[in-house]
């Protein structure tokens, strides 16, 4: 059970030629408004700032439609009941908050936004349309939050895979651009409707059970984790040094599991083991990920024999020829 394991890992992970910038972009981003203080702004769920809601909900009604027409097959079970008493403020500027996006809280079904950067609404359109609480948890997407801990876990990789459905819906894209990297990785395991279907249930749990097809649980806990730990790390400084070790789990558990998903459809006669192959050499263009320093040096990347034997282990373990399905 999530409840289980809701602490943040050790596990961390990086992108090649991307970080520099990225963590300079995700610090512009990050949320400096620590969400505690507009909760002390909040009494008895009655805002004491403005709610501005009605400025911006002709957008917000626009948006649903759009997200209603792209999506048309996936239910959306939490949307209709947030948006009977959502609340929007906009942000208190400040030179640290400037360039924040906005975000999304549960526990009050508020909208923070920032009014200079109004496509930021879509991105928490789909938090409040995957978010709901109960006495123990709020949730929104892939993202859990302990209420009784204070701990939380899957918000690099929510973050990652609400901005890659704000580019496939909104098109609004170029930022989270690792984490959403990674989810994308996942989707390609998990399919994209499913996927999909997960995020508006706020299924995490069914995430860590898709991936424990092709991994252990402890593992894929412990990645989920890690990507919070690497959102967390960027926004803190740019100690490049973290990321070493911590990535390279990161890249070999994606690569373990899509070489056990590839193995699974081979073994049951899915797809060829030339299927496998070139599904592979796909996946790899954009899978293994490099780190380099704000120099350009190489600081890690995975070594080419232990991809070599990875491959051989995977794809050839029985005899073929000919393309002959096993």
């Amino acid at each position: 059970m999530l409840e289980e394991f809701i602490l943040y890992g050790a596990a961390s992970f990086a992108i090649s030629g991307f970080l520099r910038a990225y963590s300079e972009k995700i610090k512009r981003d990050r949320h400096v408004l620590d969400k505690e203080k507009i909760r002390r702004l909040i009494k008895k769920n009655t805002l004491v700032v403005p709610n501005v809601r009605k400025k911006y909900e002709d957008k917000v009604n626009e948006l649903v439609n759009e997200l209603k027409e792209s999506l048309p097959n996936i239910n959306m079970p939490y949307l209709k009941e947030n948006l009977f008493d959502y609340k929007i403020v906009e942000l208190i500027k400040s030179t640290e908050n400037s360039n924040m996006r906005g975000s999304y809280i549960v526990k009050y079904n508020i909208i923070e936004i920032n009014n200079e950067f109004i496509e930021g609404l879509s991105h928490e359109l789909l938090h409040l349309s995957s978010g709901f609480q109960t006495n123990e948890y709020e949730r929104s997407g892939f993202y859990i939050y302990n209420k009784a801990t204070e701990k939380s876990i899957g918000e690099g990789f929510n973050e990652g895979y609400t901005a890659l459905l704000d580019e496939r819906i909104f098109n609004h894209g170029g930022y989270y651009l690792f984490f959403s990297k990674c989810s994308q990785i996942v989707e390609l395991i998990v399919g994209e409707d499913k996927m999909t279907q997960m995020y508006f249930n706020a299924d995490l749990d069914g995430i860590i059970r898709e991936l424990e097809r092709y991994s252990s649980y402890d593992e894929t806990v412990e990645f989920i984790k890690s990507l919070d730990n690497v959102l967390e790390e960027v926004r803190k400084n740019e100690n490049y040094n973290n990321f070493t070790e911590l990535m390279k789990f990161a890249n070999m558990y994606l690569f373990k599991c899509y070489c056990n998903f590839l193995r699974s459809k081979i073994d049951n006669n899915t797809i060829t083991i030339n299927d496998g192959k070139r599904l592979l050499t796909q996946f790899l263009s954009l899978a293994i990920i490099t780190l380099e320093d704000e120099n350009g040096n190489e600081v890690y990347s995975t070594p080419e024999d232990e991809t070599e034997e990875i491959i051989l282990t995977y794809f050839f373990k029985k005899d073929v020829s000919n393309d002959k399905k096993i």
